[in-house]
């Protein structure tokens, strides 16, 4: 009766213990150590959608249409968008300002936001268009570019129809100058006069839009916002907190399978005692039938 005992709890752990280093082996398995975690690089959304007062234009000179000798004086506007995050906030903002240093850029947007740990930076920067390429290529080697985006847009119309409209407040100023020298009362002078600086005006400030696609000033936009995100960290985790697991585990998943086991083997033991107790209940009305059957036949 003893070894019958030992034999089946000797099971019993044996079960239990084949439980456990399954899932301690699993753990290992699943989340080995030196894995880098909690990079903050996952799903991190970074928008570079800000707002600029001023604009940035290049050109180019483009041949005519059909292959023509004659050339188009083309005026656009290219904007890169870039957002990146940074576990070295403070540094990557040096390479940053050092980068736009070196290639002689502008700095035409700055603003810093949120505290240690956190940080948000967003830099607008105007560059030679001859250098742009490169400089996007040197950007994106910091820290880890999470959004980027190329925009270029045709400005020629734009341009040509400020040319355009500034020659025609020119034409219509010299004509209002002229008749200055004519007689004409007080009130009408006065009125002249003023137009005439109305028109001033209006020419001057087409003059500082048409300045803006001036070759001298010729920059083409990069937008970045940087993010700052949790330095990287490498998984270690101890003997002593897998085997914690693994034991949680493994007692509430053994219990559960013994439970479950105990449920089917008693609706086992119950199906069978139900089943010999159907087959003693036909043996009794079969044995009443035969002993009525013999009494008549005497």
């Amino acid at each position: 009766m003893k070894t019958v005992f030992a034999r089946r709890f000797g099971l019993f752990v044996l079960g239990f213990v084949a439980l456990f280093l399954f899932r301690l082996a699993y753990g290992y398995v699943s989340q080995p150590n030196g894995e880098v975690i909690n990079q903050g690089y996952g799903m991190v959304q970074v928008s570079s959608d800000f707002a600029l007062s001023r604009k940035n234009y290049a050109g180019q000179k483009k041949d005519g249409a059909g292959g023509a000798p004659t050339s188009v004086d083309q005026r656009y506007e290219k904007i890169a968008t870039l957002g990146l995050v940074s576990d070295r906030f403070d540094e990557d903002e040096a390479a940053l300002r050092g980068i736009a240093k070196t290639a002689e850029a502008l700095m035409q947007h700055e603003q810093a936001f949120g505290l240690k740990g956190a940080r948000h930076l967003q830099l607008a920067i105007g560059v030679n268009p001859a250098l742009f390429d490169e400089v996007i290529g040197q950007v994106r080697e910091i820290g880890r570019a999470v959004s980027f985006q190329v925009n270029k847009t045709d400005k020629t119309n734009e341009y040509q129809e400020l040319l355009a409209r500034q020659e025609s407040l020119r034409k219509s100023r010299d004509n209002l100058v002229a008749l200055k020298s004519r007689e004409a009362q007080l009130g009408d002078l006065i009125a002249l006069e003023t137009r005439i600086l109305d028109l001033e005006s209006q020419i001057q400030s087409l003059g500082v839009s048409v300045g803006e696609f001036d070759a001298e000033y010729e920059f083409v936009t990069i937008k970045l916002t940087m993010r700052e995100v949790p330095a990287p960290v490498l998984r270690d985790i101890g003997l002593m907190a897998r085997s914690k697991v693994g034991l949680e585990w493994a007692v509430r998943y053994y219990v559960g399978l013994m439970a479950a086991f105990f449920l089917f083997a008693s609706a086992a033991f119950l199906g069978m005692l139900a089943l010999r107790l159907l087959r003693q209940v036909a043996g009794a009305g079969e044995d009443t039938g035969n002993g009525t059957a013999k009494g008549m036949g005497k």
